[in-house]
């Protein structure tokens, strides 16, 4: 028995504890039909609770023809290729978080990752009022102005920013296109927290958070836990995917490749060959 409970072990440690889907998964695809207004939907995905709340109609699902996540091997839920982007072109509006509570609120470290994909389109340095390609993720907001939260924007394929609000507390530049962004936020009781983010990094490997992070900020008082996430995009040239939050990097990483599987199934198999030929001897 106590081989067994040993090999399951094992097991479990290389799958990184085998998480079918993170504690919190927002890819856009349960629930709701294409071009569904966010505002008012139930938050019906893995580890969100209550409704979507947002102040406008602007932010709405929609079906693009590129499966972001093809290139990351994520899971997924429901129909495939939904994504979050922005369907009104119209005059500039404010741009507007829409937000949802967490079913469990986070304490510690929270890991989170997002899909991200802009263009190069538009100009000017206030991304809430210039034209295209923006879109992000907030942290605990309470509002649907994305100039009084904490919050991660992506910036017409240029530049990745965190806002304490509307002061820019970091930034790093990044790429246009598809690019996967992970990060970490350790909450302090007294509001000293520290943001940590990534480019692209190789989640199959954990030893990339020791290295130096593209943006690194401490000293954020964002509160003692993360109890809700928003997300938001401006005009039709920025795409937002597979939003996940969890409590450790399998929660958020991407999947291993076949490779991988094999070589955790052979280390498996010879584990147990090892155990069996243990137990003949004794």
């Amino acid at each position: 028995m106590k081989s067994k409970t040993s090999a399951i072990a094992f097991i479990l440690a290389a799958f990184g504890a085998s998480d079918a889907f993170s504690q919190t998964v927002i890819d856009f695809n349960s629930g709701f039909s294409i071009d569904t207004v966010l505002n008012g939907q139930a938050a019906s995905q893995p580890g969100l609770a209550g409704n979507w709340n947002s102040a406008t109609s602007n932010t709405s699902f929609v079906t693009t023809g590129t499966d972001l996540t093809n290139a990351f091997a994520l899971d997924q839920t429901g129909t495939a290729n939904r994504v979050l982007t922005e369907t009104s072109t119209g005059s500039a509006p404010a741009t507007i978080v829409s937000y949802a509570s967490l079913d469990t609120p986070q304490t510690g470290t929270t890991y989170f990752s997002f899909l991200a994909s802009t263009t190069t389109d538009g100009s000017g340095d206030d991304y809430v009022f210039s034209s295209g390609g923006v879109v992000g993720i907030a942290f605990n907001p309470t509002s649907h102005d994305v100039n009084a939260e904490f919050n991660i924007a992506v910036v017409r394929g240029a530049e990745v920013r965190f806002r304490d609000g509307a002061t820019a507390r970091g930034s790093a530049s990044t790429t246009v296109g598809t690019n996967f962004y992970v990060g970490t936020i350790d909450w302090d009781a007294s509001g000293d927290e520290t943001l940590k983010l990534w480019i692209n990094p190789d989640t199959t490997d954990s030893g990339f958070l020791i290295s130096s992070p593209s943006i690194n900020i401490s000293t954020q008082n964002m509160g003692s836990s993360l109890t809700s996430i928003g997300v938001f995009s401006y005009e039709d040239n920025g795409v937002l995917d597979n939003v996940r939050i969890g409590s450790s990097l399998s929660d958020v990483a991407v999947i291993p490749e076949a490779s991988s599987f094999s070589i955790i199934i052979g280390c498996f198999c010879a584990l147990m060959s090892f155990t069996r030929r243990r137990v003949a001897k004794s």
